[in-house]
């Protein structure tokens, strides 16, 4: 079945109520869940399944269990933009990183039910070393959404990337503006904030 119907199906199980629940239909199809004589923790099921689709499960603010499959994040709009400058959210201090913690040049999917799927890019591979992220016990049910997968996630930690690892907002300094966009009472973990690096952060 694909990841959404999952999701629904352990919600019916566990007796959540579906109108606190929204959850996306999926694009990657789970193997057939056979659970030992001691059960499966819904929890661990539900957290694999989400991983197996690629996308991401949470409590949201507004009290509903959400399920974002993969291609929820594609083309959402831009929530709030921080910025050093008065064009935008001031910002008051961020830290930047740019390291090879999240490099990897191969990947590796397997479950029970797919055989191991591996993608590497060799090229990247002779001038960084091996640099492998293996995703073992997997739920995905398909070989091509295995290779998909691995595929996926070689090509968007091969290179490294400088990454904000925190921000610093200072709310007083523009309270009208700032305090909703601190509380965000209307994020979620999908929602997309823009940071611009375009004068020296103070």
């Amino acid at each position: 079945v694909l990841s959404g119907t999952r999701m629904v199906d352990v919600r019916a199980e566990m007796g959540w109520p579906a109108a606190l629940t929204a959850f996306d239909a999926g694009s990657v199809t789970v193997a057939e869940l056979e659970p030992q004589s001691g059960g499966v923790p819904a929890l661990d099921h539900i957290l694999g399944v989400a991983e197996a689709e690629s996308g991401v499960t949470f409590i949201a603010v507004d009290g509903k269990w959400t399920f974002h499959d993969q291609d929820y994040r594609l083309g959402l709009s831009v929530l709030a933009t921080f910025s050093a400058d008065l064009a935008d959210m001031k910002y008051s201090g961020v830290k930047l990183v740019d390291d090879d913690v999240f490099i990897y040049n191969e990947a590796s999917v397997s479950g029970d039910s797919i055989t191991e799927q591996i993608y590497r890019d060799t090229t990247k591979q002779s001038s960084q070393g091996p640099r492998t992220f293996p995703r073992t016990n997997s739920l995905i049910d398909a070989d091509s959404d295995a290779f998909a997968q691995a595929y996926v996630i070689v090509e968007r930690y091969k290179d490294s990337v400088q990454r904000a690892k925190s921000l610093l907002i200072l709310p007083e300094s523009d309270p009208a503006n700032l305090y909703p966009k601190v509380w965000g009472s209307s994020y979620d973990i999908s929602g997309k904030i823009n940071l611009e690096l375009n004068t020296a952060p103070n």
